[in-house]
């Protein structure tokens, strides 16, 4: 009698036992993972830290004073900041603005394979004419009622590319 007693007590404590385990095993789970995030967080800020020491200029160039003397030491005008911005277009210069929707990348504009002309068929292609370049007031519009084509980055995502660019 006394085996059946010994073997029935740990089957009697068997449930709750396991069950504790259980709760112990998913709390233990829940710690691993943050304590893995934690790990993961203090590993990216230490290759930060080091990153931006590592990338940053040791020292700044300094803007030296205009001198005469022939014996001063040259600066590369590269490494200097700039100084002075200038416009690339005159202002008030007549310029077209080419706009057109497309579902490939912006690196396919000017040399558009046929089987993307294809797929953008049905995309709208305008140019607005005579836009003079410096009225920051103009404004121009145009309608369109688009049916977007059913096509796949390969990624799951679908893309739609709006490509702009002016010519003189």
């Amino acid at each position: 009698m006394p085996e059946p007693q010994t073997a029935a007590a740990p089957a009697a404590g068997g449930p709750a036992a396991a069950a504790g385990q259980e709760q112990k095993s998913t709390l233990q789970k829940l710690l691993g993972i943050a304590q893995q995030m934690f790990f993961m967080w203090a590993i990216m800020q230490l290759a930060l830290s080091q990153a931006t020491k590592f990338f940053s200029p040791s020292t700044k160039p300094t803007v030296p004073a205009k001198s005469n003397d022939p014996n001063a030491p040259t600066v590369d005008p590269w490494t200097l900041p700039p100084t002075q911005v200038e416009l690339a277009w005159a202002l008030g210069q007549p310029v077209d603005m080419h706009v057109r929707l497309t579902t490939a990348p912006l690196a396919q504009i000017f040399n558009t394979p046929n089987w993307l002309k294809e797929q953008d068929k049905g995309l709208p292609t305008f140019v607005w004419s005579n836009i003079t370049f410096g009225d920051w007031n103009a404004a121009y519009t145009a309608d369109f009622d688009i049916k977007f084509p059913q096509v796949s980055t390969g990624f799951g995502v679908q893309a739609m590319w709006k490509c702009a660019y002016g010519v003189l």
